[in-house]
């Protein structure tokens, strides 16, 4: 029981992915004017997905949509992980509190399945949206 609890909340953690999280890797290009305009005094792509969050009413719908299609594709990514990983986290990080059962998978990497590891390892790159969205 306790690894379906642990996997529940992996789940939402992963799931959990903030709008800063998604704006941290890399803005989309679509959002390129959007940070010229609303923030330009942003250093670094933190501060920039902070500044995003902000001024998110302000943004122009080409932005809205690469941010929002980045969502979709961590939350598939992220419920591939559920499903990939649910035997792992029950075998390997069963012991592992709540919030370190994502690190615990990452301490036994040599020890997931492929299937597990693929999926975490999907995650890591989430492709950027075409360009082609009209503003």
């Amino acid at each position: 029981m306790r690894g379906f609890v642990i996997l529940g909340i992996v789940a939402s953690n992963l799931l959990a992915v903030s709008f800063i999280s998604e704006a941290a890797n890399a803005p989309p290009p679509q959002c390129a004017a959007d940070i010229s305009k609303l923030c330009p005094s942003s250093q670094d792509s933190k501060q920039t997905g902070k500044c995003l969050k902000q001024h998110n009413g302000e943004l122009s719908s080409a932005c809205k949509g690469a941010l929002e299609e980045i969502r979709t594709q961590r939350k598939e990514r992220n419920e591939n992980i559920e499903t990939a990983c649910s035997a792992d986290i029950t075998k390997l990080c069963s012991s592992a509190s709540t919030t370190k059962a994502r690190s615990c998978l990452k301490q036994h990497k040599n020890e997931l399945t492929t299937g597990c590891l693929t999926a975490i390892t999907a995650t890591k790159a989430v492709p950027q949206p075409s360009s082609n969205q009209s503003p």
